[in-house]
């Protein structure tokens, strides 16, 4: 069965969007399980930035200013 609205998905071609989900977990693709980034901590990878913060997280394009931002108590796609 697939769920809409478990995750949140950011490409080159508009708008951070809420995205259907089912089967594989997307990840780094590496052997191991991605670790949790640390509150206060900031990645940045192939194009996005990724910040985690006390009050949630946020990701980025990079090149668009397209993004994301979840917490316990809101999410929020731009």
């Amino acid at each position: 069965m697939i769920n809409w609205g478990n995750g949140i998905r950011v490409t080159n071609d508009g708008p951070a969007a809420f995205m259907c989900s089912g089967g594989v977990v997307y990840t780094s693709g590496g052997e191991t399980i991605d670790p949790p980034l640390a509150v206060g901590a900031t990645i940045a990878e192939a194009g996005f930035t990724c910040t985690s913060a006390e009050n949630g997280i946020s990701c980025v394009d990079d090149a668009t200013g397209h993004g994301f931002r979840i917490a316990p108590d809101s999410n929020e796609v731009y």
